[in-house]
């Protein structure tokens, strides 16, 4: 009987590829888990390609051409500036990926390195990161990032650095969980017995077996990220104006959203969908990865 219910703790690559591709296959059978990979990765490819997609230049303005309607020319009309919205969207949704990832990234990476710490050396360096992360915790998120990005001040890195502040508590916690229930396993205790240093314990062992969790939190928290850093933007602590940041998009457009509805709305529709796709998409490895959901 297998004594760990997630990843192996060592293995090929080859072995890891066997793995992946039926978990793939599995993925896109739930029809609400393949419509969310399927949202996410045309988005992925719109940013990927946006310099290629972008039928004007983004920064470009147009002021005879300003509060045009959607038309041939411009299929999601022009801004208060005579910008293609089109071109902007495009953009922005490059920008709004790559937000997600760095942050997303960073936030994993640093709370995923503190949890395992926590968890296996117990005692005052557990306390005291707990501690810490019950400081960041205690605060609302959205406001907490306001309050960092307002004295890193107004731009796009500083509003990385603030949403990334506040998300890796969440991760550490996680990832403590994980390793205080994995540390007394059998084989732990055997890697130990035979004399495995604690680093290597850590990595080789018990962090394979946290990767499940840690990506279904971060597939789900991408969305969350481009949300909040769409917030900021929006009452001018993220990205600013003329970045086309699809926060700042619907910023520039809401004092005309009832007679040029198009200005907010497209990017308002993007951050809806992407959202949702992530949602989808981490539920649907939440029950593919999770063995307590499987029948």
């Amino acid at each position: 009987m297998s004594t760990s219910s997630s990843i192996p703790a060592s293995g090929t690559s080859e072995t890891v590829v066997m793995k992946i591709v039926p978990l793939i296959k599995r993925l896109v059978r739930s029809p609400l888990s393949a419509v969310g990979l399927g949202i996410v990765a045309v988005f992925m490819v719109v940013g990927l390609l946006a310099p290629v997609l972008t039928p004007y230049d983004p920064l470009a303005q147009d002021l005879p051409n300003r509060l045009a309607p959607m038309t041939r020319e411009h299929l999601f009309g022009t801004d208060t500036l005579g910008r293609d919205i089109l071109s902007r969207f495009v953009l922005g949704t490059r920008i709004s990926f790559t937000i997600g990832v760095v942050v997303t990234g960073i936030s994993a990476t640093a709370g995923t390195l503190i949890g395992l710490v926590s968890g296996y050396a117990g005692g005052w360096v557990d306390e005291a990161f707990m501690r810490l992360a019950d400081i960041f915790l205690a605060f609302p998120s959205l406001i907490l990032a306001m309050a960092i990005a307002a004295v890193l001040g107004p731009s796009l890195t500083n509003t990385m650095i603030a949403i990334a502040v506040v998300e890796w508590p969440v991760y550490s916690r996680l990832v403590r969980g994980q390793v205080l229930s994995l540390r007394e396993k059998e084989f732990v205790e055997a890697a130990r017995a035979v004399g495995a240093s604690r680093h290597v314990l850590l990595l080789r062992h018990i962090l394979p077996n946290c990767l499940a969790p840690i990506l279904v939190r971060m597939t789900m928290d991408m969305g969350g990220v481009i949300l909040t850093a769409a917030g900021l933007s929006f009452i001018g602590f993220g990205a600013q104006p003329p970045t086309p940041e699809w926060g700042v998009m619907i910023s520039e457009g809401r004092d005309y959203i009832m007679s040029h509805w198009w200005i907010s709305t497209w990017p308002g529709l993007a951050i809806f969908t992407v959202v949702m796709g992530f949602n989808l998409l981490g539920d649907g490895l939440r029950d593919l990865l999770d063995p307590r959901l499987k029948e």
